[in-house]
């Protein structure tokens, strides 16, 4: 799941910006109106060159409301950094698949943003809801991205290192079991290191279930194994995660869909029904502090 290149949309999507701010300063000086949002003057036509023609039609100023509109979304939509500056497309819309622009003005990525949960503007980086992904994949994978943005799927870690390295990002982990029961943690920073270990920092957490998440411990995979603990945790435990010896939480497990007998190999969180239980859902996302 790689970056998307969108110059050409960019592109369109500026020209067009620049011709309704065209139209708008138009009605600013024409019309009796000094935002230029609600009316625009239509001269009427020249006279014939030569001898003087007959009078144009009046003026007429006509309702621009809608297309004031329209400019302001096109200016949020190109200007998105992240999903805190990104509008639903409807008023019930409680999340969807947004093109937004992190890295620099032509270069877009597509991003899953959660509007609802703690006030919105959530860029989700993982998600687990039915088992349709299988999520025992290799360090390759894991560093670019994988799945469908609509279902399950885990963003990638050079995104997660290119997105935080110079920001101030918080994280917030949901998740719910086949009860209906649900637990969040949050932490008020959240960092990725650059690729080879991809190193976790975290701190300021808050939830009402417990941590799961240590700083200075890198990322492992059943193919790349740099956990602190003298077997390979991702290979034992069906998963890849920053794992130290070993886990306290394995949200990249096996889905088992409920209790089950082995240990610690499924979608656990420690603190949360333990480690013979793999959670129903669970999603990870950072916002912009």
């Amino acid at each position: 799941m790689k970056p998307l290149v969108s110059t050409s949309l960019f592109l369109l999507g500026t020209t067009l910006l620049v011709e309704c701010q065209v139209t708008l300063r138009s009605c600013s000086l024409h019309c009796d109106n000094s935002t230029g949002i609600s009316n625009v003057y239509l001269q009427g036509q020249r006279g014939k060159k030569g001898p003087k023609g007959e009078k144009g039609d009046a003026c007429e100023c006509v309702d621009v409301t809608e297309l004031s509109e329209k400019y302001e979304k096109l200016k949020r939509a190109l200007l998105s950094r992240s999903c805190k500056d990104v509008l639903p497309r409807y008023d019930d819309e409680e999340g969807g698949v947004y093109n937004i622009f992190p890295f620099n003005g032509r270069s877009g990525i597509d991003v899953y943003c959660d509007h609802v949960t703690d006030g919105g503007g959530w860029l989700v980086f993982q998600k687990r809801i039915d088992g349709s992904e299988d999520f025992y994949r290799g360090w390759n994978d894991y560093v670019n991205g994988f799945g469908k943005l609509d279902g399950e799927f885990w963003l990638g870690l050079e995104v997660l290192h290119q997105l935080t390295k110079n920001g101030s990002y918080q994280l917030r982990v949901d998740m719910e079991d086949f009860d209906g029961e649900t637990k969040y943690v949050t932490y008020r920073n959240f960092v990725v290191g650059p690729g080879g270990g991809y190193n976790l920092t975290v701190s300021g957490f808050k939830g009402n279930t417990g941590s799961a998440l240590n700083s200075g411990v890198s990322f492992s995979t059943h193919d790349r194994d740099q956990d602190l603990y003298g077997a390979n945790c991702a290979e034992r435990f069906k998963g890849a995660w920053w794992y130290t010896a070993c886990h306290s939480a394995n949200p990249n497990g096996h889905y088992y869909g409920g209790a089950h007998e082995s240990y610690a190999d499924g979608v656990n969180w420690s603190s949360f029904r333990g480690y013979h239980y793999s959670l129903k859902r669970i999603d990870m996302k950072l916002r912009k502090n």
